[in-house]
């Protein structure tokens, strides 16, 4: 498999997880204690999945990859958002946090995308 290839596909399953959390975004900000979306559960259990040592499927394991370089090691409070997405009961340091993961998952994909271009 060619190095282009792989930029690809990186590129690839960082927009997913960018596209992904944006969306959740949006819903918790307009569900505010309405039942969870099926993109709200999404991220609440790639979340959760990423705040655990077991093996993962390729998008958590790059999710969580991202965030533990770019936030440090905050395990717990990435369980701690899970089971607040899953249930609905997301508040503004919640939302702040999302927000701050969206960014981070943002940046790298801007940076995948020019590596992927050559530069």
């Amino acid at each position: 498999m060619s190095d282009r290839s792989l930029q690809s596909g990186y590129y690839s399953t960082i927009t997913y997880l960018a596209e992904l959390l944006d969306e959740a975004l949006v819903q918790v900000k307009l569900a505010r204690g309405g039942a969870p979306s099926s993109e709200i559960e999404k991220v609440a259990k790639m979340l959760e999945a990423a705040a655990s040592e077991e093996r993962q499927d390729l998008s958590t394991a790059f999710l969580r990859l991202i965030l533990r370089d770019e936030l440090g090691e905050q395990q717990q409070a990435w369980q701690e958002l899970s089971v607040r997405l899953g249930k609905g009961e997301c508040d503004e340091h919640d939302v702040e946090t999302m927000e701050r993961i969206a960014e981070v998952v943002d940046t790298e994909r801007a940076s995948a995308f020019r590596k992927m271009r050559g530069y």
